[in-house]
């Protein structure tokens, strides 16, 4: 049932686009220059979104474990609505481990992790502790204010609950 159901995937034409263009090699995204290399998820459906972002951070974990130590940065990765790509335990997708992998271990070779989301409780602790800088807009529901001010300071408590739209702190 796993390999008619992978053929499925691998046959249908939603990843087609994913057989054309350039291959998904970290070597060739760092280099002398700056570049930009976008991988966009957006017209796959949720079961080969987690496919494909678990495939690319998969290549990117793997690589991060070659080159060595570095405090420049050669690679930052940013990945958008990060709402269902790492949920909090037990749920597992398929990408949560390779994300959580460039989380904590990443940026000793230089690579830079940038996870957005409208709401903090959709992303797993072990990747909002291993942030080292967090920007915050408003944050209306409790929950979310609880999940994210838990080790702020008292007068940062009160700035959060404070936030106008569409500011940061």
């Amino acid at each position: 049932e796993l390999a008619i159901r992978l053929n499925g995937w691998l046959a249908s034409p939603q990843l087609q686009a994913w057989s054309e263009g350039e291959a998904v090699d970290p070597d060739a995204w760092v280099g002398d220059r700056p570049r930009c290399t976008i991988v966009t998820l957006s017209h796959l459906d949720d079961a080969l979104r987690q496919l494909a972002a678990g495939w690319v951070l998969s290549r990117l974990a793997g690589w991060a474990r070659r080159p060595p130590g570095s405090e420049a940065l050669r690679l930052a990765v940013v990945l958008d609505e990060a709402w269902g790509f790492c949920p909090p335990a037990p749920r597992d997708p398929v990408a949560k481990r390779p994300l959580l992998q460039l989380a904590k271990q990443a940026r000793a070779v230089g690579v830079g992790l940038v996870s957005a989301t409208q709401n903090p409780v959709d992303l797993d602790y072990a990747l909002l502790s291993n942030a080292a800088t967090w920007f915050v807009g408003r944050l209306a529901p409790p929950q979310d204010r609880e999940k994210v001010s838990a080790g702020a300071s008292a007068p940062a408590r009160g700035w959060l609950a404070a936030l106008a739209p569409r500011t940061f702190l």
